[in-house]
């Protein structure tokens, strides 16, 4: 079976339990970044990473500057976006701009494994001329 890299962006100790409950997934290995300059640097060694899941900001940088980097470098990997506070006008932003999806923290375990999977299967991301120029 192949395996799937899942980039987490998150600072610890959130991303602990995040990791832990991603990599209880079959299939699924899973990679740390504490903020948006580590992101950059994996994503630039690493170009296996399917998916990034990442904080809505971090002390350098956003979900924005992320998925800008993946579209600018045509890294074939969905962008996840997570937040404590999701509303309409951030999942709007997020797919408008190209993202896959928003999930909403504390995570739940089976909504982690439906979006995995989902993105996953459609592993054609869309990359989007908005989030390049946003």
């Amino acid at each position: 079976m192949l395996t799937s890299v899942v980039l987490l962006v998150m600072a610890p100790p959130a991303s602990r339990q995040v990791a832990s409950d991603l990599e209880s997934l079959e299939g699924v290995s899973v990679l740390l970044a504490r903020d948006c300059r580590e992101a950059r640097e994996v994503l630039s060694a690493r170009p296996d990473v399917s998916l990034v899941f990442t904080d809505v900001s971090h002390a350098d940088g956003n979900w924005s500057d992320l998925l800008r980097f993946v579209v600018n470098r045509g890294i074939a990997a969905h962008v996840v976006v997570c937040s404590r506070h999701a509303d309409e006008n951030l999942w709007s932003e997020v797919l408008w701009r190209g993202g896959y999806d928003v999930v909403v923290e504390p995570f739940d375990r089976t909504e982690l494994a439906r979006v995995v999977e989902g993105a996953l299967r459609t592993m054609s991301p869309r990359l989007s001329a908005r989030a390049a120029v946003a």
